[in-house]
């Protein structure tokens, strides 16, 4: 499935708001429990990480994520690089994380932004990397409708592009990496790696 050209042209707070109220979707625990609220929704489709469409079975969200597992090499052996723990610093409150990725991003989809670009904006972004070693897609999975925690109870449909890198000696931090967002902070963490299947990586 190729991303929709349908999508609705969301062009305020207001117009999303009334889609919402048309369609009959209730957003009154949007926010509740640490999910997203009306407004987070709104960012992301402006950004062009979200687009709402409509089928024949009711509106829907479409998203694509990218995910990147990033590796370095010497030695001493291969590491992967793992999300450990996220600080939100507007609640104070802490998630322990230990993904099967290390990276995540929303594409830009709407906007135009390829995966590549997207993968390499998310080694910018999340650990300060300009320029990997190396770094190609390895899969792409389109997730069926679904509902989910954030935006329940519009079904989404997640087109997830799979990359991999691998790092230069110059990029490579053994402490680790912090991204500092405003509202939270997220740690990144090496740990060595053994999986044989792996493709093959370079040395850093």
């Amino acid at each position: 499935m190729a991303f929709p050209e349908n999508i609705l042209n969301i062009q305020s707070a207001d117009s999303l708001t009334e889609v919402l109220r048309e369609h009959q979707v209730p957003t009154d625990a949007w926010g509740e429990n640490d999910t997203k609220t009306l407004t987070d929704l709104y960012g992301e489709l402006t950004r062009g990480e979200t687009a709402l469409f409509v089928t024949a079975g009711g509106l829907q969200k479409y998203i694509t994520t990218i995910k990147v597992n990033v590796f370095y090499r010497d030695e001493s052996g291969l590491y992967r690089l793992v999300e450990a723990a996220q600080n939100n610093l507007v609640t104070g409150t802490w998630r322990h994380r230990g993904l099967n990725n290390s990276l995540s991003e929303k594409r830009h989809a709407a906007h135009g932004e390829t995966p590549l670009a997207a993968a390499s904006r998310a080694l910018r972004e999340e650990i300060g990397v300009e320029q990997p070693l190396a770094l190609g897609q390895t899969a792409e999975i389109i997730h069926p409708a679904k509902t989910e925690r954030n935006y329940s109870p519009i079904p989404t449909v997640n087109e997830t592009q799979y990359f991999q890198a691998s790092l230069r000696a110059n990029d490579y931090d053994p402490r680790g990496y912090i991204e500092e967002q405003p509202d939270k902070r997220t740690f990144f963490h090496w740990g060595q790696y053994h999986n044989e299947a792996i493709v093959e990586i370079p040395l850093g």
